[in-house]
């Protein structure tokens, strides 16, 4: 007979004690207690950070429900149309301000010439000019508080968006090339746009002619 036996049975001789005593010691061992325990550990003291920070700003006066603060794009568009709102009553009240100057200079423009109307006779050219020049200054606060800007723009660089050419000029000098020669008309602005343009006249370069070679003889040589 041969000596094998079964796996797992004990050989002939040995005690059967010794094979519950080699399972026992191969079974790993159980650890005790939370394996998540120092995560749980590092997140309670987060909260109590957290729990900290919020009484500090509670203390300060801070609302502890801060989302009303966060900008959103609600929030956004809520302020845009506040502003828009704002320009929009500072706008209207600019143009009843500049209506009812407008109102009050055709009174006066009325008073004026009914006025000139029964002594035309006595009125020298002079006078009747001077009067109506007056009206030159009304017209012109009238567009300045309403916001409109009124004069030469500041750089000597024509400037299309802002000025309107009425002549040009020409000129041998390159660097003076599409620059201004001459305002002839204040320009008007509002809120960065163009009312009317500045009329002005502008330089522009010419090309000259190169002179004509000659051989020796005087013939023009082309």
């Amino acid at each position: 007979m041969s000596d094998q036996h079964p796996a797992g049975m004990p050989a002939a001789g040995q005690p059967t004690g010794t094979l519950e005593k080699t399972r026992k010691k191969a079974a790993p061992k159980k650890r005790s207690g939370n394996p998540n325990a120092g995560l749980t550990k590092r997140m309670d003291a987060l909260s109590a950070e957290l729990s900290e920070i919020a009484a500090a700003l509670q203390r300060r006066g801070v609302p502890r429900d801060c989302e009303q603060y966060v900008t959103s794009r609600e929030q956004l568009n809520a302020y845009c149309k506040i502003i828009e709102r704002r320009n929009g009553e500072l706008a209207e009240g600019k143009f009843m301000r500049m209506m009812e100057q407008l109102c009050a200079m055709r009174e006066d423009f009325f008073r004026l010439c009914n006025g000139m109307e029964g002594k035309i006779d006595s009125f020298s050219s002079r006078d009747v000019l001077e009067s109506f020049r007056a009206y030159e200054v009304d017209m012109e606060n009238i567009l300045l508080d309403a916001g409109v800007f009124i004069g030469p723009y500041g750089s000597d660089r024509l400037d299309t968006k802002h000025q309107r050419i009425v002549e040009v000029v020409p000129t041998d000098d390159p660097s003076k090339n599409m620059t201004i020669s001459e305002r002839l008309a204040d320009g008007y602005e509002y809120g960065g746009r163009a009312l009317l343009k500045e009329r002005v006249n502008v330089f522009k370069a010419v090309e000259q002619e190169a002179p004509a070679q000659t051989d020796g003889s005087g013939n023009t040589v082309e």
